[in-house]
């Protein structure tokens, strides 16, 4: 799966494009989207999902420079699934600023700790923000004060890899959940069997 350079639709014809199909973009997001518990949701991404991020973004900024626009799209051609892969955006959303400050602290590392359980052969853990920079090491070589811990992000980019046995099993009806086992938020959920369909459509063999 790919978001090939010629495919990028211009501002123009992507607002006429959005003004047709919003109903039928919202309907996939939702259909690739897994609420974990109150505060966190998996969505799920494709090239379709990626492309609309894509076009939205290029439209919101006013983004026409081929350079700009090329920088946005390899951006979000990396997060596509690679056909034995699962990507997700994972969003902790908390409504109120106050709990959000109180309780986001408390989940430093949550992304590491996500996993897809396929029934009879375990879980497969996910590989959490490969394509973000890497975040700067506390102190310095000269013995300067550490640095201030940074702020836990509420948006991290997981990958799920599977084995051709895993997605075979998966194919056949093998039941399947996703879930976290952080301290601060153990939670699992079933994966719902419309969102299972998409997700199949994501292996390439």
């Amino acid at each position: 799966m790919s978001i090939s350079a010629d495919s990028v639709l211009s501002l123009e014809a992507y607002s006429d494009y959005r003004r047709a199909h919003h109903e039928d973009i919202l309907e996939h997001r939702q259909r690739r989207s897994v609420l974990l518990g109150e505060h966190m949701r998996l969505q799920f991404e494709s090239e379709q999902t990626l492309r609309y991020q894509l076009q939205e973004v290029l439209l919101a900024e006013r983004l026409v420079d081929p350079e700009d626009v090329e920088r946005e799209r390899v951006l979000y051609a990396a997060l596509a699934p690679r056909g034995s892969d699962w990507r997700a955006t994972l969003m902790i959303e908390f409504a109120d600023a106050r709990q959000r400050e109180q309780e986001l602290p408390q989940l430093a590392g949550v992304e590491q700790r996500f996993f897809v359980e396929i029934q009879g052969l375990g879980r497969v853990y996910a590989v959490a923000n490969e394509d973000m920079p890497p975040e700067p090491k506390a102190g310095s070589p000269d013995g300067a004060a550490p640095a201030a811990p940074a702020a836990v992000s509420s948006i991290h980019f997981l990958r799920f890899d599977f084995s051709p046995e895993q997605r075979d099993a998966l194919r056949t009806g093998a039941s399947v959940a996703v879930g976290c086992e952080h301290p601060a938020y153990p939670v699992d959920a079933e994966i719902p069997a419309a969102t299972l369909s998409s997700l199949l459509g994501d292996f390439s063999n």
